[in-house]
């Protein structure tokens, strides 16, 4: 409910108010000075998103945190000049862009300037730092030493350029390589760190393309990207010794018009990869965006193997069914006492419990809540029945976390309800 409070300055706010102080959405205004703030409010102060009128024609448009410009945001002022970035404390205050004006004594013009680059309490950043260009001097394999050695969050944040992703992802679909061009550094020189990541220059580099898999990554390094978790799908030959993962998730941006369909994992262990596979406007139907992640499904999950739904979506379990099947020819070769012949789909009850999907279907993560134990534990499934009756920890996460779970009968060639992984006793 709307309140008004008048203050003894004259100004005055409308909006919702808790404990007598402006807190929620609300807009407060200063009619003889010309100033109004329109946005959200914490115990009495500008805080979350919002925009402020100064008296003097300039505009933010942003993020606040405790009455002060906090987070990204655009600020504009009369004569030209902009700047877009990060803030911090009420400063330009990491990476942005600067536009100002400045008379040229020669033309006797007015000229525009423009900065790129890292900025600190509110000044242009000069200080010297790592920088990741690689220059005609540089040797590639010591231009991939000094870089790979230096990757990490701090080092990826002071060079991470924001803007500069979004016009890249026009164009360009591998995350690794937005990464890399994001931070001035040079894709082909350093892309296969990433597609087959070791430790040798830095012991954290596997880590760190876990987390770019596994949504970890970019929204530690810019508070604007946020993901929504959608399938997984795992599979594991106990012949070979090898698995295979693939994933997808929905990439949303703060204030962007599109979201983005994102696919990542792993090919037999050891090469990684993460893509944009389909972009889509901010606005679209659930129908066709349910289609999409099917679609996506059927053209990177390849039976046999499991596959993880997030319970946060209204799947159309019947058109999965059509579309994640085993190829008709290999279904005659399929032993199905072996766990790596099987198909099987598993629902968490909720978008929280999706978590859950990994430590259950994937056997590269140990995971302690669930005893240790995954689907692929035992090659064979009636040795994998027998291991459950004893494993009350996996037991219960299949009970509690996921609302059912489906198994493909080869011999009828359908999809049907299952109990194996549930109720046993």
């Amino acid at each position: 409910m709307k309140k008004t409070i008048n203050f003894p300055d004259e100004s005055k706010y409308v909006g919702e108010v808790k404990n007598g102080k402006p807190n929620g959405k609300g807009t407060l205004t200063y009619p003889d000075k010309g100033g109004k703030y329109d946005g959200d409010w914490k115990n009495g102060k500008y805080h979350g998103d919002g925009k402020l009128t100064y008296y003097d024609g300039g505009i933010y448009i942003g993020q606040f945190k405790n009455g002060k410009c906090d987070g990204y945001g655009d600020f504009k002022i009369r004569g030209g000049q902009k700047y877009s970035g990060n803030w911090k404390n009420g400063k330009y205050h990491g990476q942005g862009t600067l536009i100002w004006t400045n008379w040229d004594e020669t033309s006797h013009k007015i000229t525009k300037e423009k900065y790129i680059g890292e900025f600190k309490d509110g000044e242009i950043y000069t200080e010297k730092r790592l920088n990741w260009e690689l220059s005609e001097k540089d040797n590639e394999e010591d231009y991939k030493f000094k870089v790979i050695s230096e990757f990490d969050y701090e080092g990826v944040k002071s060079k991470f350029n924001f803007n500069k992703f979004l016009n890249l992802l026009k164009d360009e679909d591998d995350i690794f390589s937005l990464i890399l061009k994001s931070c001035d550094a040079d894709k082909d020189s350093l892309i296969l760190e990433f597609m087959n990541p070791n430790d040798d220059i830095n012991p954290d580099m596997n880590q760190y393309v876990d987390d770019i898999m596994y949504n970890k990554f970019l929204p530690k390094i810019n508070s604007n990207f946020s993901y929504i978790p959608a399938s997984c799908y795992y599979t594991y030959s106990d012949t070979l010794g090898e698995s295979w993962f693939s994933k997808l998730d929905i990439l949303q941006i703060k204030k962007h018009n599109k979201i983005y369909i994102v696919n990542s994992g792993w090919v037999r262990n050891n090469y990684f990869y993460s893509r944009v596979i389909k972009s889509l406007d901010i606005k679209v139907s659930k129908n066709i965006l349910m289609d999409e992640l099917i679609k996506g499904m059927k053209e990177h999950f390849f039976m046999p193997g499991v596959v993880g739904l997030s319970g946060g979506f209204k799947w159309k379990l019947n058109n999965i069914f059509k579309n994640i099947i085993p190829h008709t020819d290999s279904i005659i070769h399929f032993d199905q006492s072996r766990m790596e012949d099987n198909c099987f789909i598993f629902l968490t009850n909720n978008a929280e419990n999706y978590k859950y999907c990994r430590p259950v279907l994937d056997n590269h993560h140990y995971n302690v809540e669930s005893g240790g134990f995954d689907v692929w534990s035992e090659p064979e499934i009636s040795d994998s029945i027998e291991e459950q009756k004893v494993n009350k920890k996996f037991r219960k996460i299949i009970k509690t976390k996921f609302s059912n779970h489906f198994h493909f009968n080869c011999k009828l060639n359908k999809w049907e309800e299952s109990d194996i992984f549930s109720s046993r006793k």
